[in-house]
């Protein structure tokens, strides 16, 4: 990544509370080893497509897992804050019945 010029990476995480929750935790820990060896930013990257209970499990899942991440040096940050994605919202299909509204609440 960096040899062409891209410093930041954002790791996609789909809902952790599945099956493949302990594979998605284990990628996590790759991509944060990968990015501190070799000197460039990630972030994660949650993807609410199908995910219908996403508002109390994104909250628990960064705040029981994935905050721990963004102690690391590699860890991107805006206003020293770190930074989280949320994607899925502006869509109107089955997979992202959510509103606008739905985006603004905790």
């Amino acid at each position: 990544m960096k040899q062409y010029g891209i410093d930041t990476a954002a790791l996609q995480r789909f809902n952790p509370t599945g099956g493949e929750g302990p594979i998605r935790d284990a990628v996590t820990a790759k991509v944060r080893s990968a990015a501190e060896a070799i000197g460039v930013k990630f972030y994660v990257m949650y993807d609410v497509s199908g995910w219908t209970n996403m508002q109390s499990e994104i909250k628990n899942d960064w705040l029981n897992k994935m905050s721990a991440y963004a102690s690391s040096p590699a860890y991107a940050r805006q206003n020293g804050k770190p930074v989280v994605a949320i994607w899925g919202f502006g869509f109107s299909d089955a997979n992202h019945p959510w509103d606008a509204a739905t985006a603004s609440t905790s």
